[in-house]
């Protein structure tokens, strides 16, 4: 796995201002290797080149804020799951995890806290937390922002030290089942077809709601 080049400020602000008319995805894909954030976030431009999303990151017309998790954050996700959600059969969950890392408005990291709908129709959290005399803003109590607003001609760009993780990577068929009291009916038929250890397996497993099959 690739390691993460040292995040140095001054490096970030002498290249915050030249990268304003660029598109989000060009901030760390552009073509000099020795530009600290292609390398830092590699893991992210390899999945979002999978994940087919380049386009919506080049677009001109949109209005985005990204954050983008390091090598690091990646690596810190379980054994094995980066390499499953790189796989053609699980692109939907890879593409439901960059887009929880996507809002639709360019949004400067916030001062207080505050709850933004990201992309795939879920909720982040942002808030300032202090320890140890340092603040800085966290997403979901878990990922912290080493990096923020970095400008692009369509946005805004900021470096997580965390992968956020949707409900669709975090979860289990039977997690989201069990979770949802619109899916009651459903749990019980699952249950006493003694199916729910077989769904809470690692899959891949397609349900569909009143007449339901599963496929390995």
């Amino acid at each position: 796995m690739i390691a993460d080049s040292r995040l140095s400020v001054s490096n970030i602000d002498s290249r915050r201002h030249q990268h304003a008319n660029i598109p989000c995805r060009y901030i760390f894909h552009e073509p000099d290797p020795s530009f600290f954030l292609t390398l830092t976030l590699y893991y992210t431009v390899t999945a979002v080149n999978k994940a087919g999303l380049a386009y919506v990151l080049d677009d001109a017309d949109a209005a985005l804020t990204l954050f983008a998790p390091t090598n690091t954050a990646f690596s810190k996700l379980p054994d094995g799951l980066v390499a499953k959600l790189l796989k053609p059969i699980w692109k939907p969950q890879l593409v439901d995890l960059l887009l929880y890392h996507l809002l639709g408005e360019v949004v400067p990291v916030p001062y207080n806290t505050r709850t933004y709908e990201t992309l795939n129709e879920e909720t982040i959290v942002i808030k300032k937390v202090t320890k140890n005399g340092s603040t800085s803003s966290v997403i979901n109590d878990q990922s912290r922002i080493v990096t923020k607003d970095l400008p692009a001609s369509n946005g805004y760009l900021n470096v997580i030290n965390t992968v956020l993780t949707p409900a669709s990577v975090s979860n289990t068929i039977v997690d989201i089942v069990l979770g949802d009291e619109q899916l009651t009916t459903l749990s019980t038929a699952l249950d006493a077809a003694g199916l729910v250890d077989t769904l809470d397996g690692e899959g891949p497993f397609t349900v569909f709601g009143e007449h339901f099959f599963f496929f390995e």
